[in-house]
């Protein structure tokens, strides 16, 4: 009889500690993936920390280099008059545009600017907005967690902090420079959507 129960109990036992043990594996495996979740939320959090720190100081930065922009020009009397900031650039602009509208070629207007660009250093102040849009772009990657409405967020953001004279100066550089720094700007389509969304023109010189 004792054969018997035990025969019969005995299977019973083993089946429900089978049972619990793999209630307990999923439990377990449930456990680490939710601590998996939590390390990868905090690495995450802690990567986006480190990144705005540096965003931040970089959009400083180039806007510190954007203080320093001036040009010098003769007035009426021929003497030489310094402009800084949003007068230099509305001064650049208006002597493209006057020789737009005298029927200039294309490339005596890029070679105009391009002088301006050697001796004022308009490259260094869209490279250093180049930085930045990069920074954004493999920082905020997809393997880190991050998506596209993340890195679009940081873009407009970018725009946004950014003077508007001196927004207008980087689209003078991108219809005229040959660097591949603007090659790189011109196809980030993510960027090129916040762009388009923000009404940011690469091209502001028609050529008639």
């Amino acid at each position: 009889m004792g054969d018997f129960i035990g025969g019969t109990i005995n299977p019973i036992l083993s089946f429900f500690t089978i049972l619990l043990l793999i209630q307990s594996l999923n439990y377990q495996y449930n456990a680490n993936e939710s601590l998996k979740k939590q390390l990868k939320n905090s690495e995450k959090i802690e990567n986006l920390r480190t990144f705005e720190n540096l965003f931040f100081n970089l959009v400083t930065s180039q806007s510190n280099l954007f203080d320093k922009f001036n040009i010098y020009v003769s007035d009426t009397q021929n003497q030489t008059k310094l402009l800084v900031r949003a007068e230099a650039v509305l001064r650049i602009e208006e002597s493209i545009e006057y020789l737009i509208d005298k029927k200039i070629s294309i490339e005596c207007v890029a070679n105009f600017y391009e002088e301006i660009d050697q001796q004022y250093g308009i490259f260094d102040i869209l490279r250093a907005f180049y930085i930045i849009v990069k920074l954004v772009t493999e920082k905020l990657n997809d393997e880190s967690g991050f998506t596209v409405d993340d890195r679009q967020f940081y873009y407009e953001r970018l725009i946004n902090l950014t003077n508007f004279s001196h927004l207008r100066l980087i689209c003078t550089a991108m219809q005229f420079e040959k660097a591949s720094i603007v090659e790189y700007l011109k196809n980030n389509h993510e960027f090129l959507e916040i762009c388009k969304k923000l009404d940011l023109n690469f091209t502001p010189y028609e050529f008639r």
